[in-house]
Parts: structure tokens; sequence; C-alpha cells
């Protein structure tokens, strides 16, 4: 199940990386319009997708390292939600203002990290259920 959600996620990383950049900006941030996307930051979105969407077609170990990059990610995003965020928007937006974050942003990305932690555990699990 998490190769098929993974593997659409990236596709529409995909087919429409502009798209998914300006939503997520508007489930995020009341102050949108005091930034800039930097250049890449669209190509990257798009190049990301391809990356995530070829390790779930391809499974295996490349899904497994995946899982755990994920898994990662998830622990990060429950614990520092404010932290992860911030320094991916430094990273990918220009802009002097600080980001004014919508109200139930911060608490949606910790159900995010912990979505991603369960679906991590799940992918990795063994068949036969043992560690």
């Amino acid at each position: 199940m998490s190769r098929v959600l993974g593997g659409l996620v990236g596709v529409a990383m995909v087919l429409f990386p502009a798209k998914l950049t300006v939503l997520m900006q508007e489930l995020a941030i009341e102050n949108p319009d005091s930034f800039t996307e930097r250049r890449w930051l669209t190509p990257y979105v798009r190049a990301e997708g391809v990356l995530i969407t070829l390790v779930c077609l391809v499974g295996g170990r490349p899904y497994e390292a995946f899982m755990k990059f994920i898994g990662s990610v998830g622990a990060v995003l429950l614990c520092f939600p404010r932290q992860y965020v911030e320094f991916g928007n430094r990273v990918g937006y220009d802009g002097s203002d600080p980001f004014e974050w919508k109200k139930n942003y911060l608490p949606g990305l910790r159900v995010l990290g912990a979505f991603l932690l369960v679906l991590a555990f799940r992918a990795l699990r063994r068949p036969d259920g043992t560690e």
C-alpha cells in the first residue's frame, strides 16, 4: 500500500510541481506574498518526484532505504515541526519577513510525522511479522 501511495505522490510531484508548491504555501503560510521561490525550487520538486516514483516502482533495497529516510523525516516532523519547516523555507525561498504560520499547520505537521512513522514501520516489517 505505501509503495502505491508513494508512487502516486511522486507522479503528482512530477506532473504538477508548481501547483503542489502553491498548494503547500496556501496551507501553511499566512503571508506568502512576503516571499519568492528560489528559481530552482520547481525543478527540484519535479526531480524529487521522479526519484520517489522510481524508488516505489523498483522496491527492494532502494525502497527499504527510502522508507528508513521517511521514518526519520516523520520523527523530526513529530518532534520538531517548526524547525523542520523553517529550515526548508529558508533554503527554498527568499524573503526578509518571518513566516507567519497558519494556526493548524504545525500541529498538522506533527500528525503527518506520526503518519510517516506508521508508514515506515509498516513498510519495514517482515511479512512473517518478525523483526
